[in-house]
Formats: structure tokens, sequence, C-alpha cells
């Protein structure tokens, strides 16, 4: 037998392990379920189904006290307490028959008898044999019921309940009603009469439970085949198929889910109806209002009512949207115009900016703390005095605190002080993240020293170093560019929707004279709906003139700071503005940068990295037709060689960032130090080429550097003194060049980001040797690609040469033999 979470203690013991959990199986859609899904797309539930998903929320609670409209019945514990006459106390279990038997009382029949009635029952019996007794009872253990399900159930069976249990809890019990089963007329069979007939919307929907009535052991539960069906869809919460009753209208179905949905529209309602007395087209389709006509519609077996949505139109607003403090939606009064909707230039700040001036002034700590650190990182940073004024240095900082110090940069020193290998990820980045602890390390760190490995240490030293000072130059220009968005005065639009040709028009207007000088023309009157976009210049690209230009001015110069450039002004004369240079200023070495050039450069790196992959590929083809002899054998180890070489190539490309450097191509006689050279600053300004400056663009003039140094395949990688008159040739000497340099193919990195290379001044020519070297330039010597000396080459060459010729003669002594 069935066995469910509502079953009685005792039976529950009784019953056989296998038959107390038996899962409900699910069940196909019924017939009417597809046909609503080919009407509208969706597999729609049964209204209600869903709480039979949990049968154990609606079991009987056998440790409730029982009622005391509750009948006694064999199986039942009653607990008895007698003291006068006769003293007893115990309990005692009724029998088949309903009895107990009391000593030196004797049977007593409780069958049939109420719970409000024991004592009185006890009383009357014991009264018979002794005078003056006092009785208590109560009961102890109830006993189980069993009772069936049948009909449409989703899983008809004999069921063993407790004996609290009622209709509600059999039907829960056996999964309520199947695809095909009635959820509106339930009928309680007892001795082959009905008790009771149940509504389970009834009880769904009002939670009425007048017709649910206590079991009885024999109890039939009968679940008839459903009634008529709707299917209820569209815009409700409560799209489901429904069990209809006679004369079941509109409203009344609605009321079922609570009422008409808020977001649905009263204006049309679609009703698919079945006319059997329609062959060729049975199904009919019809418009219903809600209106007390509509909600009165009977409704009939097989219809499908689809709720359409409202239209989310507003009747009485105008929107403004766009570069304003708030955008949105504002009541329409007849007459409204523009400066009713903007009254003044103060409703066109955004949030953003007084955002920006607030953060300003937060403090520092209770950042960090809102961004996640814990407080022993605070404290460490109060203890290093490293708050910084952005906090988004502050994970930098404490990374690079536990990197460099006693461990030096790039790993922990050994005993003789010299740096140890870095491991895996050389180390880098494994410093602390907000909420994490000192020895883990984030994935974002983890995906940086990755990249970093792929440098060597100078490399990855100044690339965190270029990193840093990156977001220092943005944070301050964050600090000092808090003004508001540009905002576009000249222009303004109003989108409006013409009613009668249902397209949109655009009424353009200057945002400036409707605001600021209030003229008439252009303080329009709005409609209805209209939308109100505010541009700015980041949307529109505004005029040169009247663009906001910061430009960063540091280093050798009088005033160093942010500047506002005026439309046209050059880097000269912006130096001139504000003092002027110093006479350490190093103009021919200093370093400008524009973002747009910035952009640009990534993406021609980005488009080099993709280039070289797609070359990689047929660049072992290439190399294998190209050997011969015994390096045509070895092609398979070469060519793994090449494609090792060039992924690293390639991997240390992806790394690299651009700068945004545009090299100005200054002359160096004319640029030098007014300390050294004695150039006045006039001069050394009108060097300085023609260029308007753009917004973002940075202009850093070093001091003059006293060394020169050069790098690569070279034996002394030190800086050298810096001596007027010293040339390329002099550098070389004094460096020193490997067995593997080669030569032909060095360069000079010059102090201004130029490169100046041999081909510039002809291969034969002697003009790159001889070329003056500046302070601050470098030597790039690279290593030789292929380095095969040349015996070997020669070698292999004459063996080659003597394999052809060999070749040859055994070929043309064959010819002879054939023609003799």
């Amino acid at each position: 037998m069935p066995q469910r979470p509502d079953m009685g203690a005792a039976d529950a013991q009784r019953t056989p392990l296998l038959q107390q959990q038996r899962p409900f199986k699910p069940q196909a859609p019924s017939q009417f379920q597809r046909f609503v899904q080919e009407s509208t797309g969706k597999l729609l539930p049964h209204f209600g189904s869903t709480l039979f998903e949990n049968p154990m929320a609606y079991a009987a609670d056998s440790a409730a006290p029982a009622p005391a409209e509750y009948v006694l019945g064999p199986g039942d514990e009653v607990r008895i307490q007698v003291w006068g006459g006769v003293d007893y106390a115990g309990s005692q279990t009724l029998d088949r028959s309903g009895q107990i038997n009391l000593p030196k009382i004797g049977t007593i029949n409780l069958s049939g008898v109420r719970v409000k009635d024991l004592e009185d029952t006890l009383r009357k019996r014991i009264a018979t044999v002794f005078n003056t007794v006092q009785v208590n009872a109560a009961l102890g253990k109830l006993r189980g019921i069993t009772v069936f399900v049948v009909g449409q159930a989703q899983q008809p069976g004999t069921y063993n309940l407790t004996g609290l249990s009622t209709l509600v809890n059999a039907v829960f019990a056996s999964g309520g009603p199947g695809v095909n089963g009635s959820m509106r007329a339930i009928e309680l069979k007892r001795n082959g009469q009905t008790v009771t007939t149940l509504d389970l919307y009834d009880f769904i929907v009002k939670g009425d439970k007048s017709k649910d009535v206590t079991l009885q052991p024999g109890d039939v539960i009968m679940i008839p085949p459903v009634g008529p069906r709707v299917a209820l869809t569209g815009a409700t919460d409560h799209a489901a198929i429904y069990e209809l009753k006679q004369g079941t209208n509109l409203q009344n179905l609605l009321g079922l889910g609570g009422g008409l949905p808020t977001l649905a529209s009263t204006q049309k309602v679609l009703l698919e109806r079945i006319d059997p007395q329609s062959a060729n087209a049975p199904r009919q389709v019809q418009n219903i209002a809600l209106t007390a006509q509509g909600l009165s519609q009977v409704l009939r077996d097989g219809d499908v009512i689809t709720l359409l949505p409202m239209v989310q139109a507003f009747g009485n607003a105008v929107t403004l949207q766009g570069a304003i403090a708030q955008p949105m939606r504002h009541p329409f009064t007849p007459g409204m115009r523009i400066q009713d909707l903007i009254p003044d230039r103060a409703a066109l700040l955004t949030p953003d900016f007084f955002k920006r001036r607030n953060d300003l002034v937060q403090n520092r700590i209770a950042q960090l703390r809102a961004r996640g650190f814990t407080p022993e990182q605070i404290q460490a940073l109060e203890r290093a005095q490293q708050l910084p004024e952005d906090i988004s240095l502050t994970t930098e900082i404490i990374s690079r605190n536990n990197l460099i110090g006693q461990s030096g940069l790039f790993g922990p020193q050994g005993p003789s002080g010299q740096p140890q290998a870095p491991g895996p990820l050389g180390q880098l980045g494994q410093g602390l993240q907000p909420g994490q602890p000192n020895n883990n390390n984030a994935a974002g760190n983890a995906s940086i020293a990755n990249s970093l490995n792929l440098l060597t240490p100078q490399e990855q030293e100044q690339q965190l170093l270029r990193d840093r000072e990156a977001r220092v130059q943005r944070s301050v220009n964050d600090r000092v560019r808090s003004f508001p968005d540009q905002i576009n005065w000249d222009y303004a639009v109003i989108e409006r929707l013409n009613k009668n040709e249902l397209r949109t028009q655009l009424i353009p207007f200057n945002l400036g004279k409707a605001i600021v000088q209030k003229d008439p023309a252009h303080n329009l009157e709005l409609q209805e709906g209209d939308i109100v976009t505010i541009m700015s210049s980041a949307e529109l690209r505004l005029p040169v003139e009247r663009q906001t230009r910061v430009v960063r001015i540091e280093g050798e110069v009088a005033s160093p700071g942010l500047y506002q450039a005026l439309p046209g002004e050059t880097l000269a004369q912006i130096i001139a503005r504000i003092g002027g240079v110093t006479p350490q200023a190093y103009l021919y070495g200093a370093e400008f940068t524009r973002e747009s050039v910035r952009k640009q450069q990534q993406q021609n790196l980005d488009q080099l990295v993709r280039r070289l992959e797609t070359q990689m590929q047929s660049a072992g083809a290439t190399l294998a037709a190209n050997l011969t002899g015994e390096r045509a054998l070895q092609s398979p180890a070469l060519i793994q060689q090449q494609q090792q070489q060039m992924r690293l190539q390639i991997d240390r490309l992806k790394v690299l960032r651009s700068k945004g450097r545009v090299s100005l191509e200054l002359d160096p006689l004319r640029t030098m130090s007014a300390a050294t050279s004695g150039t006045s600053t006039s001069q050394m300004l009108a060097a300085l080429p023609e260029l308007p400056l753009e917004d973002g663009d940075a202009f850093l003039i070093p001091s003059q550097p006293a060394f020169i140094a050069a790098v690569g395949s070279v034996n002394n990688e030190n800086v050298l003194v810096y001596k007027p008159g010293k040339t390329v040739a002099d550098l070389i000497r004094s460096a020193g060049l490997t067995e593997d340099a080669k030569l032909s193919d060095a360069f000079l990195l010059r102090a201004d980001g130029s490169v100046f290379t041999r081909n510039k001044t002809g291969f034969f020519s002697s003009g790159f040797e001889s070329a003056k070297v500046m302070p601050g330039d470098t030597l790039v010597v690279p290593p030789k690609v292929d380095r095969e000396s040349g015996y070997n080459f020669l070698v292999r060459g004459l063996r080659d040469w003597t394999q052809i010729f060999s070749n040859l003669g055994i070929g043309a002594a064959a010819i002879r033999t054939l023609r003799n």
C-alpha cells in the first residue's frame, strides 16, 4: 500500500520499507494543454497544480490534540486515571471490538464515543461498580486509518493515514488530481453514500474548508474526470488552465487569480472560441472590452482568453534626458515651454559632477574600508605612511612593499646579497588585495605576473614604473578635471511624434539662446509626449574653439601643472604663457604624449601581433624549403626552435602597451639646456613644432642627463659619462662588442624618442659611426639570429657543392655508358 508522509507512526512501522516512499511520476500534458500550446506557444499548467508538488506541507499532524468531535475506534490509545472508591492509572488500547478492560471493573465499550464524551462514559460505567470515584481520561496514540483514492488521481491506491486526517489531507497525499482529473467535484463516499463533495478551488482561493470532513476507516475518495476547461494567458501572473462550473463568466475567472491585472489593457481582450456548428472553420476570435457587459460574458469549454498588455504611454508627460542633473519625466501643462522644463543652468549639472567633488574630501581610510581592505592591511599602510591620494594605487603599493625592501624588487636575496631567481610567476604582483591575507594572490595579480614574466627584469621594472606613473597622472587629472560635462549650448533637440502620420519629427533649437538669452524664437512650446534631449561634447564633437583642452605640463618649467589650452595654442605658446623653462631644461629629451596617438599606436601594435601570428604558420614551410644537405635533416628541430622564438617574441609584444609618445625631431644643438649651451629660452621654444594642442596632451621636460648607454650584444652595459663631441664609434669602442653582435643592424635610440639607423646614412657610408651622441641617447646592438660561424658555413657550403658535382659526374658517366 502506498505510504505518505501523513501516515500514523504505528502504521509507518508496519508498512514495508520499499512502500514508504513512492515518488510521483510526471504526467504527460493533456490533450487540451497541447491544444493551447499550439495556439499560444506556451505549455500552461493547471491552476493549483503547483500546490501538490510538496505533499508534506499539507500532512496532518499526528501529535496535535484530537478535536472534541473525534470518534474513538479500534487502535486508539486511552490514558485513564481513577481515584476515590478505586485507584487506577494506566493506558488502554481499544481492541478490534472497540473495547478496553479495566481491573476490578471489567469491559467497557468505547467504540463510537466522541472525545468530549469520553470521561462521562467512563465515569458512568465505573459508578455501576464503585461509588464516589473521580475519572480523568485523555487520548494517547491515535489509530491509523485506511482509505481508498480512486478515479483520476495522480497516484490512486490505498493509503494509511493518521486518525486526524481529513479529505484534503488524503487528496494531497495522493498527489492531487491528474491532468484529466477534476479539482471541483471530489467526492467522499462512506458505506456507499456520498458524504461531501469538495471544490479545491474554494480551498485554494478562499481557504474555505467547510466541505472538508474527517476521514474514517474504509472511506473512498473519488476524483471524477475534469469538467469544462478554459485557458487564460497574456498579461497576467496567473496564466493557467482553469476548470469551469456551470455559468462561470469572465469576471469569475479573473477573480480566481485575484481580479483584473493592473498591467492588462481594459480596452481589448481576445477570446478564441470553438464553434462546433462551423465545420470548415470551427474556431472563432472575438474582441471583448472589460466593461460590465464584457465581464459578464459566459465562458465555454475550450475558450482561450488572452489579456493584452496596456500601452505604456504617458498622457500628460514631457521627458527630459541627456546631459542633465535629473533625467526624468515632468508633468505637462498647456503652454509649457523649454524654459519651464529647464529653469536655469544649474539644472544641467549632472550628479557625477558633485560626486567627483565630494570624493575629493572623503576620508581615505573610509574609502579603503569600503573597498574591502581588512584592518590589518589598513594598519600596514598607516605604518608605512603610504595612504595614497588615489585609492586605486593602494593595491599596487602594498604589492610592491612585499616585493621591494629587504627582498629586492624581483625576488628574495641570497646570502651574498644577489637576487635569487624568481619563481614561475616572477614573484610579481604577489601583494595584498582587498580582503585577502598577506600570502594570498588575486587572479588579477596572477595574470599581470604571468604577462610580466615574459619580460626581462629591466623591462619588468620599467613596465611597473610606467604603469604606476600613468595611474598617478590619471589620478591628478581626475582630481583637477572635476568640472561638469561640457554642454553643447548650440544644439538640443525635441523628439515629437506626429500622431497623424505616425512618424517621429526632430525639432532642433539653440539651448544657450533658450536658457541663457531667453530668446522666444528658441524657447519653443512643448506638446504632450515630447522628449527633450540635451547633448554633450562626448556625444557630438564641438568646434575646436569651443572644446575644453586640458594639457599637462611638468618637469623643468617655471610652473608645472594642468592648464587649459586656448584655441589653436601650441606648445611654445603655452610654455611661454606659464613662465618659460628653467636653465636646466633639456628640451631635446622632452617627452610629448597624445591620447589619440596612443590609441592608434596600440591599434597598430595589435595588428602587428595578429599579422605575426599568421606569418608564423607559413614560416616553418619556408624554412624547410630553403634548407639543404645535413641541415635539411635537422629541419624539424630548426622549425620548432624558430617557432618557439617567434612565439616568445609575439608574447612579449602582447605585453607591451603603447604610451602615445610623439617624436618632435628637434635640433639637438638648439635644444640643449641653457646651462650647458647658453641658448636662450626664446631660441629653445622657437625650435618646438607649431603643433596645436589637444585635450589630454602631456609634455614633460627633463633636466639634461649626464650619461649615455649601450645595450644588447655589448660587453659593457653600464651607463657611460657623456662628453661633448662623442660619436657612435666612440660609444662602440667603449662598450665593446660580443661575438654574436650584428653591428649592421645596430641603431641609436635618441633621447627625443627617434631612431637613428645605418639605413638613414647608406649602407656603405660611415655616417652612422660618425654621428654625434647626445645626452640620454642609447645604442642598441642586436644579436645575430643565425649564430653559425663563418668557418662552419664555408665547410657546409663546400660539402654541399661537392655532393652536387659528384652527382653531376655520376650522371655524365651514366649517359656515356648508355651511348656506348
